[in-house]
């Protein structure tokens, strides 16, 4: 169990858990960003067939 610890404590255990974090903020962002223009998508594609019939 101690070895584990120090590990994390290391160099290489602290570029790890910077890493992970980074890697999760940049995941929550594009999940986000998804969301928000799937949305945007949605919106456009629910237009269309009301562009070909004539009303708006």
């Amino acid at each position: 169990m101690k070895k584990e610890a120090a590990f994390f404590l290391s160099e290489a255990g602290q570029a790890l858990t910077e890493y992970s974090f980074l890697l999760a903020f940049v995941v929550m962002a594009v999940i986000l960003v998804m969301r928000y223009l799937g949305t945007a998508v949605s919106d456009l594609l629910q237009k269309i067939p009301a562009a070909f019939s004539g009303g708006m």
